[in-house]
């Protein structure tokens, strides 16, 4: 019986377009782009997005919001990185120059130093040389000139009115996003209420959609069951060596080559199942191991030693990236 290995494939898949430049939902974060900061592999929702009646986008986030239903009523993990911003926004929390840093450092540092007294601040001396020339307007995630005010692109900032732009471009900065918002949160309301919602946290909502961005190898080993084969086997010690010594980015393909996802379910999870399977293979050590993604199984030969298990595990999860093939 199908587990579900293609439908998990499935919604990887959605989630790798989502986060390409096919699609124009979702733009990488400033920090991601400046190579700075925090969230510099996470996206926010793409401010440009067309939401006007009819547009493609417009359909798109509502279906996304749909999506995102789907996931907190079956378990399902939707593999999105996002920025934390956005798991707030659809919570309706207070959002504050901190948040803005996490996905935006220079922006935050400008609002910081505009909207402070010195030393933070800056005097009016350093306001002079370093911000003569600014106006109401900034730019947002996807490089859109905004106005902060009417004919902001013709008000000149004095050092009076610092604070008051500091506050604006806060302002529009966390909540740059705002129509596309409306459209993910009504998609997402005709799945789930948004009053069940209301006593969740931002990272606990994050999770529930998308699983754990860590994969946890402790939980993995906390999941697994041995069928014909020994847990004090030598090649299962070989297995558990390897996969510990792995980065996240192998453990991530390790995790899909076995069950089709990137993430794992959080700890309790009914998506966990039966677990992970491990059991033996009749092949010869020659042979790469073989993954069922529909019941979370890995085929393991009899390896001789940690290098060659590590050879052929590191082959299988780089090249066998097709559940075709997989």
């Amino acid at each position: 019986q199908d587990s579900g290995g293609v439908y998990r494939d499935f919604l990887d898949t959605v989630s790798d377009e989502l986060m390409s430049p096919q699609l124009p939902l979702l733009v990488p974060t400033p920090n991601h782009c400046d190579d700075v900061g925090k969230e510099r592999d996470a996206f926010v929702l793409n401010p440009a997005a067309d939401v006007s009646p009819g547009a493609p986008a417009r359909r798109m986030l509502h279906f996304l919001g749909q999506l995102m239903g789907v996931c907190l009523r079956r378990g399902d993990v939707l593999p999105l990185c996002l920025s934390r911003t956005v798991w707030k926004a659809v919570l309706g929390e207070e959002m504050t120059v901190e948040d803005l840093e996490c996905f935006d450092a220079g922006a935050a540092k400008i609002v910081r130093r505009l909207g402070r007294p010195p030393p933070e601040g800056v005097d009016a001396d350093t306001f002079a040389i370093e911000f003569s020339g600014l106006r109401f307007v900034v730019r947002d995630s996807a490089g859109q000139e905004r106005e902060l005010m009417e004919r902001g692109r013709s008000t000149r900032v004095t050092f009076e009115r610092a604070k008051e732009f500091a506050d604006l471009m806060l302002g529009m900065r966390l909540q740059e996003a705002k129509s596309q918002l409306e459209h993910l949160r009504s998609g997402l309301a005709r799945v789930v209420s948004l009053d069940c919602l209301a006593l969740w946290t931002w990272r606990y909502l994050e999770e529930r959609v998308c699983g754990i961005a860590i994969v946890d190898v402790g939980l993995l080993k906390k999941y697994v069951r041995y069928d014909g084969i020994a847990a004090e086997s030598p090649e299962v010690g070989f297995l558990w060596e390897v996969i510990e010594e792995m980065c996240q980015n192998d453990l991530r393909l390790f995790l899909h080559f076995v069950w089709g996802r990137s993430r794992l379910p959080p700890d309790g999870s009914p998506k966990w199942a039966e677990g992970f399977k491990v059991t033996s293979s009749s092949s010869g050590e020659q042979w790469l191991p073989t993954a069922h993604t529909c019941f979370f199984q890995l085929d393991l030969p009899a390896y001789t030693s940690k290098e060659v298990c590590k050879q052929r595990v590191q082959f299988a999860i780089h090249n066998c990236v097709s559940l075709g093939i997989a």
